[in-house]
């Protein structure tokens, strides 16, 4: 196992069923890399609601050498070159979980009052439905909702994400369910999370 994973991480099972996975493998990356992912610089990206353009609640940056950029919410984020780092963490995650991620979108929050509402991951340009999320720095609140009421789903769910934890999103968690970081007023130090995905190669 490599030196980076820690080989005695927990995992937490926050949602699996047949066709529905989120789990939680707790302080499963060791390597520190604060210093690195705060020298991104980082974007402030627009989304379009209902024709009126908003910049989001946070910053943004996406890596990837296999597409030019992710859409999402009606408007393109450019994607940059890898960080060798940032590869190198994809590379692991890849092998480690037998996927194909291509690409890295990192979300940035300055501190509790940055937030991302209850959403779903758009999943059309992927060709797999699998996203993995690695969290740095303040632990935040983690929330999600199914969309539909079920008996075996009947309310939200609420966890948390703390550094060097990896969550995973796979099935059809996106189609069932929305997540959200939510506000925390009492929360001063910043969170960095690495998305990563597997998108549909560009001919």
């Amino acid at each position: 196992m490599s030196k980076e994973i820690n080989s005695k991480h927990n995992i937490e099972f926050i949602i699996q069923s047949n066709d529905l996975l989120v789990c939680i493998y707790r302080k499963w990356y060791t390597k520190n890399i604060w210093s690195i992912l705060e020298n991104i610089e980082f974007i402030d990206h627009h989304v379009n609601i209902r024709g009126v353009l908003y910049k989001q609640n946070r910053r943004v940056y996406l890596m990837s050498e296999s597409i030019n950029g992710y859409k999402y919410s009606g408007t393109m984020l450019e994607s940059k070159p890898w960080i060798p780092e940032i590869k190198n963490i994809c590379d692991l995650i890849n092998k480690v979980f037998k996927r194909t991620f291509n690409a890295c979108l990192i979300n940035e929050y300055i501190d509790g009052t940055q937030k991302i509402g209850f959403h779903s991951d758009e999943t059309s340009s992927l060709n797999d439905n699998c996203i993995v999320s690695l969290s740095f720095g303040a632990t935040r609140k983690f929330l999600l909702k199914p969309k539909m009421y079920s008996s075996e789903f009947p309310s939200n769910t609420e966890t948390f994400v703390s550094n060097g934890d990896l969550l995973i999103m796979a099935g059809l968690v996106q189609e069932k369910f929305m997540h959200s970081i939510p506000a925390e007023k009492d929360v001063s130090d910043k969170r960095i999370s690495l998305t990563f995905r597997s998108f549909n190669v560009e001919k």
